[in-house]
């Protein structure tokens, strides 16, 4: 199954705009990078608090943060690092299920090409 089928249309939309706007060079957190929070990306269950989440759900928010960030690459045609990790599935793998706070999402837009 999809990683992006676990979490909610507008968390990913939040998510999505996060990017852009990294994107852009004007995200609030830090210009080129946004900063996306494990917990928003758990599904919610109302009889858990923070500290009942399990590995499982914070290895779901993992893999959404990669599926997105793999989307919005290849949809803008830039450079994404998560935690200054380029190979974003690399980042997945070392990551594990220790994702339990945040990221830092680091956007570089590709340099044009010239026509000559």
């Amino acid at each position: 199954m999809n990683a992006l089928l676990k979490v909610d249309f507008e968390t990913l939309v939040d998510i999505w705009e996060e990017l852009v706007l990294a994107f852009n060079g004007v995200n609030h957190y830090g210009g080129d990078t946004a900063e996306i929070y494990a917990f928003n990306l758990i599904k919610y269950r109302p009889v858990l608090s923070f500290n009942e989440f399990r590995d499982d759900d914070y290895c779901a928010a993992a893999d959404i943060i990669v599926e997105i960030c793999l989307m919005f690459q290849q949809k803008h045609n830039c450079k994404v690092e998560i935690d200054g990790q380029a190979v974003l599935r690399k980042w997945r793998i070392d990551v594990g299920s220790s994702f339990k706070h945040r990221c830092h999402i680091k956007i570089t837009k590709s340099k044009k090409r010239r026509n000559s």
